[in-house]
């Protein structure tokens, strides 16, 4: 047990995963969690693994690079709304957005990204956008999410 109720661990990873821009932040970023007794030395090291475990995926790779305009938890206002996606990137050849869950797979998250990508569309963006929910738990799970079809 690691000492979090699931509600409060999911906020946790996610105020965490807001401040990682790259990869090579993680640890830095995870330093000063610990050091603000937010997080122990131990959850800290299990994080370090699943951002490791995250950075090998090639799908999303590249939206922890360098090369990467980031926006965490930028707002896109619709006529009905206000989404926020936890995560949007830019490259050079495409838009990645990722939400990140730490909870039980649901369809709802499905369809809320894909409110996110039709929002971006929307926006006039021309680049090809990518969506994808990652479920950030013992295993790491990454579900892309496609514009045509439901989950």
């Amino acid at each position: 047990d690691d000492g979090y109720m699931p509600r409060e661990w999911g906020v946790v990873v996610h105020d965490i995963l807001s401040n990682i821009k790259t990869f090579d932040e993680a640890e830095s970023v995870l330093d000063k969690y610990v050091k603000d007794v937010i997080i122990d030395e131990e959850t800290s090291s299990y994080l370090l693994n699943k951002f490791k475990e995250i950075s090998n995926l090639k799908e999303i790779k590249e939206a922890y690079s360098k090369e990467a305009v980031v926006r965490n938890e930028m707002s896109i206002l619709t006529k009905d709304n206000l989404l926020r996606p936890d995560r949007y990137v830019e490259l050079d050849d495409k838009v990645i957005v990722i939400d990140y869950k730490t909870g039980a797979h649901n369809v709802k998250y499905y369809t809320k990204q894909q409110d996110y990508m039709l929002a971006l569309q929307g926006m006039g963006i021309k680049k090809k956008i990518e969506g994808y929910l990652l479920y950030i738990g013992d295993k790491i799970d990454l579900i892309p999410v496609y514009l045509d079809r439901l989950f």
